[in-house]
């Protein structure tokens, strides 16, 4: 499993009995996205995305697993540039002691597509 679809209920369950840890995250008003990760080994990751919108009583969670690379053109791309690549690549430093290799990013982004969207 690559990619998958959770509810709000499934991806907080899943984030306090799975050991992950804060990487980013972004509040507006009422609405929140928080994303949550755990290092599966040296080269993957994997991120739980929680997300509540407080005026419409909805919410919603994804789990991603990818390398850091993808891990770091995923959460910009799913937060359609609100959460730039550069803060991602800081808590993946400053989270895990990961450093994203940007020789790998145009191949990881390619990649997140294929996971999330199937194309």
């Amino acid at each position: 499993m690559d990619y998958r679809v959770l509810s709000y209920e499934e991806a907080k369950e899943l984030v306090v009995k799975g050991g992950y840890r804060y990487l980013v995250g972004r509040s507006e008003f009422e609405a929140f996205t928080n994303y949550y990760c755990r290092q599966i080994d040296n080269n993957e990751l994997e991120c739980v995305k929680t997300w509540w919108n407080g005026r419409i009583y909805q919410g919603g969670g994804a789990v991603f697993r990818g390398s850091p690379e993808e891990v770091y053109c995923w959460i910009p791309w799913d937060m359609k540039g609100t959460i730039a690549p550069q803060r991602v690549r800081a808590a993946l430093r400053s989270t895990f002691s990961i450093e994203v290799d940007r020789e790998k990013v145009n191949e990881a982004r390619r990649s997140v597509l294929r996971k999330v969207l199937g194309v």
